[in-house]
């Protein structure tokens, strides 16, 4: 099945592996664009792997500029936008939030007894311990409850709360300005199992500010009322939820700014709409250490923004959406924000330390944005649809970033150092994208019609456990996004992968089993274990990207593939041969890998305009060190390799094993064997030359020659 003229030949002592050596200015692998000749990993406007052509026509890196900064985030002179925080937490009572150098009170008290409130005739004013028993809401003769005050009020008037502690559940049901002098001497404290404070009714256009409230259940509540103001309050230790923002059967909205919620219980935020859309915005708020719920010791969440309820069912124009900017969520349990068949916008944000479910020892993502299911009430599927921009998600538990069954924008957003799961130590990936899956069925349960669509545009995704970013049976397009420094699993000591594209299949319980779809652009992914890029049982297209430094696997030292394209397979059930995976690889680079640059195991693959180099073994006894290797175990491995350079490959440049391999006008440099081929599972391999091959070391003038080299195979994918 031989079709290539060849001369073998050995690699020589020049130590320029990463320069094409040719005698031609532009003969293969460059490619001629008008006047220009461009090399290979170099796309048509001159920018090389790992970068994009912007507006001006700057070649701009992967990562983060300093211009790709939010509001309270600085540039750290590489490729990330960090927050500007205390770099110690802020005691109970005091808030800082991205651009605060220092931890603050919630607002200053001022001076007098009503300190800075903006009092006028209308104002009714409150003082607990008035005891002149002759209240008329005046300064000189306050009322001593909220509740005479607000009865008392005009619709619109300030009702104006002196220095004091008031234990009552307060109730407005008109449009009041409800302030106190400032939240470290005015709180109320709720004296039932309601809310402490709750607006409703007619209360539409109520604004409560410059105090705390705490109690035995519920904070701060409304219920159907809208344009409804929270600032600068601060709502701790209830025992039930700190705010709960409900429509039920009137739509709502309500904005929650420069406040402080901590140690509440259940949710910090809850946003639900229960009959009709509710509306919430959270500011420049610190949101911390929500303590599980006392029944069950489950949730302790952040914020949750719900549309569906598990008994009443959805429905799709009923929805719950948030906009959050410039607040810090830290310590919070189970989520740290999760988005539940509605919408949300979180930017300027950070989202940091979450910790594992207390019951279950489980959980503790950063963001979850999930969808509401048959199994969990809903009688159409409801997705999500997030936008998440020039945020931080860090130091969470299990996945920083989770994507069920949902539509997700991310940008100029860092998620890193997310830690494994408490209970057995697996996980701990930066990115999830994936169809919907319910694990408290028997069997797991996954709905492959439901695949995530998801976006990341200047994303840095580095530091966290298994894998950087997961994608199953999902769309993804990642432009300008690094991917770096994966660490294997803190259980097995095994993966440490940067990037899995892969199918829903019957593992989980998808049928038909469903392919992921993804397109990188410019992007960056490096510093991975076992491999940096697999596309497994699905379709990518790699474009200007470049991969490197991929290590081998820490607990038995094999592997360290740069790119791995595959059919799926799946741990006790074998491969499905006829589930091949589609990759196109253009104007790219694969560098620093160990074992194989490039491994293609019953697939199609096209490489065009790129380069595969410095391939090393690794230290077992079967060490390789190919450059692009080619196995078919089902004699459908075709790959397609054109104006590409493969270079300093320590066993062999291009080598198939039972595969089908077309060249066309390629560099082979500085290999043991340039090209190498033999059957393998009773299928021959081929080689087709389409023209224009050289091999050679150190220069690449020279016809190329297969040999069979009766080399070891390299290890088909588990």
């Amino acid at each position: 099945m031989l079709v290539v003229v060849v001369i073998a030949s050995g690699c020589g002592d020049g130590d320029e592996q990463a320069t094409l050596h040719t005698t031609n200015d532009c003969a293969p692998p460059r490619r001629s664009l008008g006047e220009r000749c461009i090399d290979p990993g170099v796309s048509d406007d001159g920018c090389p792997a790992g970068t994009l052509i912007d507006d001006v026509g700057n070649c701009r890196p992967a990562g983060m500029t300093a211009e790709d900064c939010g509001e309270g985030f600085a540039h750290d002179g590489d490729i990330r936008c960090e927050p500007i925080l205390p770099a110690e937490p802020c005691p109970f009572g005091q808030l800082a939030v991205p651009g605060d150098t220092a931890c603050r009170p919630v607002m200053p008290c001022g001076s007098g007894k009503w300190g800075d409130l903006a009092v006028d005739a209308t104002t009714q004013y409150v003082d607990a311990s008035y005891a002149g028993g002759d209240s008329d809401g005046s300064a000189q003769r306050p009322w001593t409850t909220i509740a005479d005050a607000h009865d008392a009020a005009a619709p619109g008037a300030l009702i104006a709360l002196a220095e004091g502690s008031y234990g009552e559940d307060v109730v407005i049901n008109k449009p009041v300005r409800l302030w106190g002098v400032c939240p470290e001497q005015v709180e109320i404290v709720g004296a039932s199992a309601s809310a402490a404070v709750l607006v409703w009714g007619a209360g539409d256009g109520s604004e409560v500010g410059g105090l705390a409230v705490r109690g035995p259940a519920i904070g701060v509540g409304i219920q159907g009322v809208e344009n409804v103001v929270f600032d600068r309050i601060w709502v701790h230790d209830t025992l039930d939820r700190g705010l709960a923002l409900n429509s039920y059967s009137k739509s709502a909205s309500a904005t929650l700014r420069d406040s402080l919620v901590e140690r509440t219980s259940d949710v910090a935020v809850f946003v639900w709409s229960a009959f009709e859309p509710m509306v919430a915005t959270v500011e420049r708020t610190a949101i911390r250490d929500t303590a599980p719920r006392v029944s069950d010791d489950y949730f302790g969440r952040g914020i949750d923004i719900t549309t569906c309820d598990s008994e009443d069912g959805c429905a799709t124009p009923v929805r719950a959406s948030a906009t959050i900017a410039g607040t810090l969520l830290e310590r919070n349990v189970d989520l740290g924000i999760m988005i539940n068949a509605a919408d949300a916008v979180i930017e300027n944000t950070v989202v940091r330390e979450t910790m594992p479910n207390a019951a279950l020892l489980n959980g503790g993502r950063g963001i979850e944005i999930h969808p509401c299911g048959a199994l969990d009430g809903c009688d159409e599927p409801v997705r999500s649809s997030a936008i998440v921009r020039g945020s931080l998600i860090a130091d969470n538990h299990d996945t920083g970033l989770f994507i069920s069954g949902s539509d997700a924008h991310v940008e100029r957003t860092r998620v890193t150092g997310t830690e494994p799961q408490a209970d057995d130590l697996t996980d701990g990936r930066g990115v999830n994208i994936q169809s919907p899956c319910w694990v408290d069925v028997d069997p797991v349960f996954c709905d492959p019609l439901q695949p995530s669509i998801a976006t990341l545009d200047r994303v840095v995704v580095e530091n966290n456990h298994e894998l950087g970013v997961w994608v199953m049976g999902s769309d993804m397009t990642m432009t300008s996004t690094v991917v770096r420094a994966t660490l294997p699993d803190a259980a097995t000591h095994t993966g440490g992968g940067g990037v899995d594209i892969a199918p829903c299949g019957p593992v989980l319980e998808c049928n038909p089993s469903t392919g992921s779809r993804a397109t990188l652009r410019g992007s960056l992914v490096e510093q991975h274990h076992r491999y940096s890029l697999r596309v497994a049982g699905s379709e990518a297209i790699i474009e200007s990207t470049l991969v490197r430094d991929t290590d081998t696997t820490e607990n038995d030292g094999i592997r360290g593939i740069g790119v791995m394209v595959q059919n799926p397979c799946w741990e006790g059930m074998g491969c499905d041969p006829q589930a091949p995976s589609r990759m196109e690889l253009r104007a790219s680079a694969i560098e620093q890998s160990h074992y194989v640059g490039l491994f293609v195991t019953d697939s199609d693959v096209l490489v065009e305009n790129s380069v595969v180099r410095d391939v090393l073994p690794n230290a077992t006894t079967a060490p390789f060190g190919d450059g692009i290797a080619v196995l078919s175990e089902s004699g459908s491995t075709h790959t397609t390799i054109t104006r590409s350079l493969v270079d300093a490959t320590a066993r062999a440049g291009v080598s198939s094993f039972g595969g089908i391999v077309a060249l066309d006008s390629n560099a082979l440099q500085c290999a043991a064997f340039p090209l190498t081929g033999q059957s393998y599972a009773g299928f021959d391999y081929a080689f087709e030359d389409r023209g224009g091959n050289v091999c050679g070391c150190p220069l690449a003038d020279a016809a190329c020659k297969v040999v069979n080299a009766a080399l070891e195979p390299p290890e088909p994918p588990l």
